[in-house]
């Protein structure tokens, strides 16, 4: 009786000694899972921030230009507006 007390507590110690190869695999596969969930949100906002940086700096260059155009229509002396573009003669 007292052999089997003592080979219960070598075993449990024995199973609590290290990680089995399932138990590894399933960790690695859930860290690989939300490894692949980040990197893809990451590329997502970075996509994102970078299509928004493209239209902050479209809509710069046209306010730009249409900043110089109301500035050269404001000091010209001559200034007139076509109504299409075929009698422009």
């Amino acid at each position: 009786m007292t052999f089997s007390r003592k080979a219960a507590k070598k075993n449990k110690l024995h199973s609590k000694a290290g990680v089995t190869l399932t138990e590894l695999l399933i960790g690695m596969t859930i860290s690989a899972a939300v490894l692949g969930g980040t990197i893809s949100l990451f590329l997502m906002g970075s996509t994102t921030a970078a299509n928004g940086m493209g239209r902050l700096l479209i809509n710069r260059d046209i306010r730009n230009f249409t900043n110089e155009m109301i500035e050269n229509a404001r000091y010209a002396d001559y200034f007139k507006t076509y109504t299409s573009f075929s009698d422009r003669t």
